[in-house]
């Protein structure tokens, strides 16, 4: 049976915030907590004005994690880990926690961009290359066969055109255009879903083990996991109904149409009594075959692009060289 799970909504910093203010977050607070540096002076020293809101929630009697709630950049998953992180006092392994996660995830958005920069500039230069050809260099062409007393329909067609639209439009038309796909390639998520193509499925079910992991590790029970995860927009109903009924977790995730990978976790998580265990080994064997997918797609996006830009090149070439040699052919 295909997974259909659907992505779940992303929480990202705003625009007045830096691009991985929320992972430096963690990672600072984390590594200041486990040098003996009290919370408190570490929000009241920061220059950050967010830390400041969080150094006022505490001063009127709030918890970390209720202030931590007030932001609109945390996921629920992060806020229900440091309220039982302070119930526990094992705020910095938390928080190092978190930032782990967020570390991978912004390495994983990193790696698909920079693969595709390259085959971006060859497809930038193949544009420069044709606005040239299309206002410089094909007009003195059709303006030397002319003179010569050859007429090239194809050419004087692609002239009257770069006559008719000047590059004043067709470059602000151009910039509107490759702006609005570019921002619709921009997302990390829309990219990686192009790369992986049918494991998309199984991404999402890791990206759902994942928090699910997470979650088990900070000690959250296992009924209470899933309610997080169904706060973040996962389809973890018919698992939750399942277990409540009395079915296994391995049974849950059959008939939700689970990988046989996972199946076979969670049975070894139900019989060593170590789910977390079973469920960090699942992810290990996940993301390695989802690098190996990414790894062996983006290869192709290279050469196809080098493809384009050649193709791109030999036509011109053909539509300017081809009526200069029927030219001197006729003399």
């Amino acid at each position: 049976m295909k997974l259909s799970w659907n992505i779940p909504r992303r929480l990202y910093p705003g625009k007045a915030r830096k691009k991985h203010w929320k992972e430096q977050f963690f990672y600072e607070k984390g590594t200041m907590l486990n040098n003996g540096i009290p919370l408190t002076e570490l929000l009241v020293l920061s220059p950050d004005p967010w830390d400041r809101e969080l150094y006022r929630a505490i001063l009127q009697g709030e918890t970390l994690s209720q202030g931590l709630s007030r932001l609109p950049d945390f996921l629920p998953r992060e806020i229900t880990m440091v309220r039982l992180a302070e119930e526990t006092g094992n705020l910095a392994h938390t928080f190092l926690l978190i930032h782990d996660r967020l570390k991978e995830e912004r390495e994983m958005a990193s790696k698909i961009f920079s693969v595709l920069t390259y085959p971006a500039l060859l497809v930038a230069a193949a544009l420069g290359f044709l606005l040239a050809s299309l206002y410089l260099f094909l007009p003195l062409m059709n303006e030397l066969l002319l003179s010569m007393g050859v007429e090239y329909p194809l050419l004087q067609q692609l002239h009257g055109f770069s006559r008719q639209v000047p590059p004043g439009v067709l470059l602000p038309l151009l910039a509107v255009i490759l702006g609005a796909g570019g921002r619709r390639l921009a997302s990390p998520e829309r990219l990686l879903r192009r790369l992986l193509g049918s494991q998309w499925g199984l991404y999402l079910e890791a990206q759902q083990m994942e928090g699910l992991h997470e979650l088990l590790r900070a000690g959250v029970d296992i009924l209470s996991a899933f309610e997080v995860l169904g706060k973040e927009g996962f389809p973890v109903k018919g698992v939750v109904t399942s277990i409540r009924n009395g079915v296994g977790l391995r049974e849950a995730y059959r008939a939700e149409g689970a990988s046989e990978t996972l199946l076979a976790c969670l049975f070894l998580g139900e019989e060593t009594g170590n789910l977390p265990e079973a469920l960090s080994t699942y992810l290990l064997l996940q993301k390695f075959r989802f690098q190996e997918r990414i790894r062996k797609r983006s290869a192709l996006v290279e050469p196809g692009a080098i493809l384009l830009l050649g193709i791109l090149i030999t036509a011109l070439s053909a539509l300017l060289l081809l009526p200069m040699l029927e030219a001197y052919e006729g003399l």
